[in-house]
């Protein structure tokens, strides 16, 4: 990462912060959320430079972990109530969507590439309620 003044760490130039870091496997790009009101994708080389929103709707994304290749990031995103995980590749911006969850309940977090592979691991949950009585002495 580029540093800032007297050798120490620098930060992305988002105004709003930035948080979730994740390094490309060749160790040349890194992709972060952005933070805000919603939490976008953005990227920006090992140095600092180049830095870029991939993602930019009322979508709230969390990214997730490069590709292979470095092109395509997995990410966590939350459309119209519902998680779902895609992808987007950083330089076309084509985006595609892995799962096709339908409810309310579950969500889907963390995705993560296998090194070398075309397998994605994550964490599913499903958060089920339910109504109990009591009856009181």
């Amino acid at each position: 990462m580029r540093r800032g003044e007297g050798g120490g760490p620098s930060n992305t130039f988002e105004r709003q912060g930035a948080s979730h870091p994740n390094v490309s496997g060749e160790g040349q790009w890194i992709n972060y959320s952005v933070l805000g009101n919603p939490r976008q994708i953005g990227i920006m080389d090992r140095n600092g430079g180049h830095q870029e929103r991939l993602t930019d709707d009322s979508d709230v994304h969390f990214p997730g972990s490069f590709s292979a290749d470095n092109r395509r990031i997995s990410y966590a995103s939350y459309r119209d109530g519902v998680w779902n995980l895609w992808w987007i590749d950083r330089i076309t911006r084509e985006r595609r969507q892995l799962t096709h969850l339908t409810s309310y309940g579950p969500h889907v977090r963390y995705p993560a590439w296998r090194p070398g592979s075309g397998e994605i691991v994550y964490e599913y949950s499903h958060v089920k309620g339910n109504v109990y009585l009591l009856n009181l002495p």
